[in-house]
Protein backbone atom coordinates (compact mmCIF):
# COMPACT_ATOMS: atom_id res chain seq x y z
CA UNK A 1 0.00 0.00 0.00
CA UNK A 2 1.26 3.46 -0.89
CA UNK A 3 0.44 6.66 0.93
CA UNK A 4 0.15 9.78 -1.22
CA UNK A 5 0.19 13.43 -0.20
CA UNK A 6 0.81 16.62 -2.10
CA UNK A 7 1.22 20.19 -0.91
CA UNK A 8 1.77 23.25 -3.08
CA UNK A 9 2.61 26.80 -2.17
CA UNK A 10 -0.25 29.22 -2.99
CA UNK A 11 1.56 30.61 -6.06
CA UNK A 12 1.63 27.12 -7.63
CA UNK A 13 -2.00 26.26 -6.85
CA UNK A 14 -4.71 26.29 -9.51
CA UNK A 15 -2.34 25.44 -12.37
CA UNK A 16 -2.95 21.66 -12.58
CA UNK A 17 0.51 21.00 -11.11
CA UNK A 18 -0.91 18.87 -8.29
CA UNK A 19 -2.99 16.83 -10.75
CA UNK A 20 -0.01 16.18 -12.98
CA UNK A 21 2.35 15.34 -10.12
CA UNK A 22 -0.09 13.06 -8.31
CA UNK A 23 -1.08 11.22 -11.48
CA UNK A 24 2.58 10.71 -12.32
CA UNK A 25 3.42 9.37 -8.86
CA UNK A 26 0.42 7.03 -8.80
CA UNK A 27 1.13 5.84 -12.33
CA UNK A 28 4.72 5.01 -11.42
CA UNK A 29 3.67 3.10 -8.29
CA UNK A 30 1.27 0.94 -10.29
CA UNK A 31 3.48 0.59 -13.39
CA UNK A 32 6.45 -0.55 -11.32
CA UNK A 33 4.24 -2.81 -9.17
CA UNK A 34 5.36 -1.06 -5.99
CA UNK A 35 1.89 -1.33 -4.42
CA UNK A 36 -1.54 -2.71 -5.30
CA UNK A 37 -3.41 0.22 -3.81
CA UNK A 38 -2.79 3.67 -2.42
CA UNK A 39 -4.52 6.05 -0.08
CA UNK A 40 -4.85 9.67 0.93
CA UNK A 41 -6.20 11.32 4.09
CA UNK A 42 -7.54 14.76 3.17
CA UNK A 43 -9.18 16.88 5.82
CA UNK A 44 -12.95 16.89 5.51
CA UNK A 45 -12.98 20.65 4.89
CA UNK A 46 -10.49 20.60 1.99
CA UNK A 47 -12.96 20.37 -0.88
CA UNK A 48 -10.35 21.19 -3.54
CA UNK A 49 -8.29 18.17 -2.47
CA UNK A 50 -11.37 15.93 -2.39
CA UNK A 51 -12.29 17.06 -5.90
CA UNK A 52 -8.78 16.31 -7.17
CA UNK A 53 -8.67 12.89 -5.54
CA UNK A 54 -12.12 11.91 -6.84
CA UNK A 55 -11.24 13.04 -10.41
CA UNK A 56 -8.18 10.77 -10.31
CA UNK A 57 -10.21 7.80 -9.07
CA UNK A 58 -9.93 7.70 -5.28
CA UNK A 59 -13.01 6.40 -3.44
CA UNK A 60 -14.00 6.62 0.21
CA UNK A 61 -13.63 3.29 1.99
CA UNK A 62 -13.61 2.08 5.58
CA UNK A 63 -10.30 2.91 7.20
CA UNK A 64 -8.03 -0.14 7.70
CA UNK A 65 -7.53 -0.98 11.36
CA UNK A 66 -3.73 -1.08 11.03
CA UNK A 67 -3.65 2.68 10.35
CA UNK A 68 -3.85 5.20 13.16
CA UNK A 69 -7.32 6.70 13.63
CA UNK A 70 -8.10 9.66 11.39
CA UNK A 71 -11.23 11.33 10.09
CA UNK A 72 -10.90 10.37 6.42
CA UNK A 73 -9.55 7.65 4.16
CA UNK A 74 -9.72 7.52 0.37
CA UNK A 75 -8.30 4.59 -1.57
CA UNK A 76 -7.23 3.95 -5.16
CA UNK A 77 -6.34 0.80 -7.08
CA UNK A 78 -4.93 0.38 -10.55
CA UNK A 79 -8.43 -0.47 -11.83
CA UNK A 80 -9.86 2.76 -10.39
CA UNK A 81 -6.99 5.01 -11.47
CA UNK A 82 -7.96 7.58 -14.12
CA UNK A 83 -4.80 8.63 -15.89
Amino acid sequence: MASFDIKLIPKAQGKEIATYALKYAIGQVFELNLATKGYVEPTAANQKAWSLYERIGFVSKPRPTFLEPDETYLEITKALFRM
